[in-house]
């Protein structure tokens, strides 16, 4: 399969499909700000980033997703994060 052709619909927390579903995997995607003159970390940029990771696993949605702003630390390679986790899931019959 093509990773990049297969896009996995994205169901937020509260909002569960209504079809039966098995769960797969959990799934995570991020993006980063590398440079400081760089645009900041966007949640768009952290769900494509988690579509990718659930096409790894063919999955057909992702459920029960969640996004983070999370603030640099000292150590840390990026000026802004955002996270975004959900649950990969695949439709059965």
């Amino acid at each position: 399969m093509n990773w990049s052709s297969h896009s996995a619909d994205i169901y937020r927390q509260g909002n569960l499909p209504s079809s039966n579903y098995e769960v797969i995997s959990v799934v995570n995607g991020e993006s980063c700000q590398r440079e400081y003159k760089a645009a900041p970390a966007s949640e768009s940029d952290a769900l494509k980033a988690l579509r990718a990771d659930a096409a790894r696993f063919e999955a057909d949605a992702v459920i029960e997703t969640q996004c983070f702003n999370l603030k640099p630390d000292a150590d840390s390679i990026c000026y802004s994060e955002v996270s975004c986790v959900g649950r990969a899931i695949q439709w059965v019959d």
